[in-house]
């Protein structure tokens, strides 16, 4: 170039607008190493001061987004500056600065990494004593009584402590103390909720964060605490499709649990709003949320006494495209239908069903044998002697409530609480 300082400073302009221009849209740690590479573009072209003002706002951006390895590279290309410049008063950070930040990032980096690993082999642990039918209390202990998790505290990054209050949630949930479960689900909400803006890229963290603290609270039976978690996703709409995609399986999900554990009847707007948001994100959901929502939505209408809306709404689940995916609920679904046949007093059509069932078994093979043979027992006793009605239904009653209380196929409870209902029609 004729002009080298013209043309520097062309440059250098035209990177700073372009950066502004952007305003870190798209994804934030793409467009923070792409301004780490025009300081070095900055610095070759021998406009040191301008290279490190560029790193001075990397610094500034990555801190507050604990991007520790962004932090690395800036602190890297600083030290270099700095030593190429010994001397120059221009420069407004120290050689000192530059080595304590960059050993602090270092630090974190080697923490998350050590927790992430102990994540990792809490997880094999469960897994391996899952298949092996064993107790692993005692060796989970060992993890969360770990030199690295007691290393973590408030002054820790967010995501190694994000990490270690997960941990020990699942820890506490294994054990059974569902209280202290329940208050390092809260605590991991809570960081990631009061840093959201921050993690609107890894909107599934903030999410998972809500459903896991919910899931533990319904076991407490908190219900006013799963309220206010949902009034916030309610209010947290994202224009981010994969954030609101996954804010609305989680809000749906967790709704319909509550409205149906507390017994409320009275929100009348659910399910059509259940109906509109599924015609237009139920592709892009995760598939196990779609079927948890469409059983729930027929449970709820169930309760709510509009049959018509729970045949609709299992009729989806049973139908589903990924129907094989939950073989198992897939199953006790079938049997669910028939009681909504028999509400609507639709005897022949069920005596059909069950006798088409037995003749060509057709259906799916039948996973909780004991609570399917109680439903058919009880519905061809109504079809066959319909004035043994009261007795008819304490036979049943009294068959699910010693299932229920010697733990027996609980997943088809969990499914809809058949024993409640029988104890409804019985009384």
């Amino acid at each position: 170039a004729k002009n080298p300082s013209l043309t520097a400073s062309y440059l250098y302009n035209s990177i700073l607008e372009s950066i502004e221009a952007h305003q870190l849209s798209g994804s934030t740690i793409r467009q923070l190493e792409k301004m780490v590479r025009h300081a070095a573009i900055l610095s070759a072209r021998g406009l040191t001061d301008q290279s490190m003002k560029l790193l001075l706002k990397v610094e500034t951006l990555a801190e507050a987004r604990q991007e520790f390895i962004i932090l690395q590279q800036v602190y890297r290309q600083m030290r270099t500056l700095l030593a190429s410049n010994r001397g120059s008063e221009n420069l407004s950070v120290s050689m000192e600065h530059v080595l304590q930040e960059n050993l602090r990032s270092a630090k974190e980096i080697t923490l998350l990494s050590e927790i992430r690993f102990i994540q990792y082999e809490f997880q094999q642990k469960v897994a391996i004593s899952g298949d092996l039918n064993q107790n692993p209390t005692e060796e989970l202990k060992g993890l969360i009584n770990s030199e690295v998790m007691r290393r973590i505290t408030d002054s820790s990054g967010l995501f190694a402590q994000i990490t270690a209050y997960n941990i020990r949630s699942q820890f506490y949930m294994l054990t059974g103390d569902d209280k202290q479960g329940m208050l390092n689900s809260k605590k991991m909400f809570d960081l990631c909720y009061d840093h959201k803006d921050m993690l609107q890229e890894r909107g599934r963290l903030l999410m998972a964060a809500a459903n896991n603290y919910m899931v533990r609270c319904n076991r407490v039976e908190a219900y006013s605490e799963i309220g206010r978690i949902l009034d916030l996703l309610q209010k947290d709409r994202s224009k981010h499709l994969e954030v609101e995609t996954i804010r609305l399986e989680t809000y749906y999900s967790n709704k319909l649990t509550l409205l149906i554990s507390t017994g409320d009847k009275s929100d009348n707007e659910i399910l059509n709003n259940i109906e509109n948001d599924l015609s237009e994100y139920e592709s892009k959901m995760n598939q196990a949320f779609v079927m948890l929502i469409l059983g729930s939505a027929s449970q709820y209408a169930f309760a709510q006494g509009n049959l018509k809306a729970a045949l609709y709404w299992v009729n989806r689940f049973i139908n589903h495209e990924n129907r094989n995916s939950l073989e198992k609920n897939l199953g006790i679904a079938y049997k669910y239908r028939l009681l909504i046949y028999y509400q609507q007093g639709k005897l022949d059509l069920i005596e059909s069903m069950i006798s088409s069932h037995s003749k060509t078994q057709t259906e799916l093979p039948v996973v909780f044998p004991l609570i399917s043979d109680l439903l058919d027992d009880f519905l061809l006793r109504e079809i066959q002697h319909g004035e043994r009605h009261q007795e008819n239904i304490k036979i049943l009653s009294v068959g699910l409530q010693h299932l229920k209380k010697q733990k027996l196929e609980e997943e088809a409870f969990e499914f809809f609480p058949f024993d409640v209902w029988a104890q409804t029609i019985l009384i």
